[in-house]
């Protein structure tokens, strides 16, 4: 019983972890792609996050951007 309950408790304290990184990369993805395109962090939306290459998908707007950890370029239509 006591066995059970200590890897219910790490398994949430394991989830909560990730959660809270991700809130933190999102974040970070958010203010620099903001930097770049001129939009507030609040109105992009990130996805197609790679962490392995560092590259994303914003869009802002409408506007879609494709971004890397050092710049963000407009997506041709």
């Amino acid at each position: 019983m006591k066995r059970t309950l200590l890897i219910a408790a790490l398994a949430a304290f394991f989830c909560f972890l990730l959660i809270g990184c991700a809130s933190l990369i999102d974040n970070k993805v958010k203010n620099f792609t903001a930097s770049q395109i001129g939009c507030p962090p609040e109105e992009i939306i990130v996805t197609d996050f790679a962490l392995s290459t560092e590259t994303w998908k914003a869009e802002c707007r409408g506007i879609k951007y494709f971004c890397s950890s050092t710049s963000c370029i407009k997506a041709l239509k």
